[in-house]
C-alpha cells in the first residue's frame, strides 16, 4: 500500500497539469533539428546568420555613448548573441551526427567560422 500511494499522487498531479503542459508547448516555439542539408547549405546559412547578427549589432553601435545603458546595449547584445549561438549550434551539431563525411566537414568548417567570428566580435 505504501508503494501505491506515491504512484497515485504522481498520477493525479500529472493528470491535473496535463492541459497546462499542452498549452505551454503550443505557446512556445519549438526548434526541430534538421538533418537534410544540401551541399553548401550549412555554409550559406552560417554566413547568412553572421551577416544578420552584424546588422543587428550595427544598430546597437549607433546608440550615442551618452544614451547607452544596460537595457539598450548590453541586454540586446547578449540576447542577440545567445540567439545566434542557439541557431548556428544546430548547424555545427551536424559535425557530430551526419552520416555523410562531406556534410560533417562542412559543419566543422561552420563551427570554426563561428568561433573565429566570436573572437573577432570580442576584440
Amino acid at each position: 500500500m505504501k508503494k501505491i500511494i506515491p504512484f497515485i499522487l504522481l498520477s493525479v498531479s500529472l493528470i491535473s497539469c496535463g492541459s497546462d503542459t499542452k498549452k505551454t508547448i503550443s505557446q512556445n516555439k519549438l526548434t526541430i533539428i534538421r538533418s537534410d542539408y544540401k551541399k553548401g547549405e550549412i555554409a550559406d546559412l552560417t554566413s547568412q546568420s553572421i551577416q544578420e547578427l552584424d546588422l543587428k549589432i550595427a544598430e546597437i553601435l549607433k546608440i550615442q555613448p551618452q544614451q547607452k545603458n544596460f537595457s539598450n546595449t548590453i541586454f540586446p547584445f547578449e540576447t542577440l548573441t545567445s540567439e545566434f549561438s542557439d541557431k548556428v549550434s544546430l548547424y555545427g551539431f551536424m559535425n557530430a551526427v551526419a552520416p555523410d563525411k562531406a556534410l560533417r566537414d562542412e559543419a566543422l568548417a561552420s563551427e570554426i567560422k563561428v568561433e573565429d567570428y566570436f573572437v573577432t566580435l570580442g576584440t
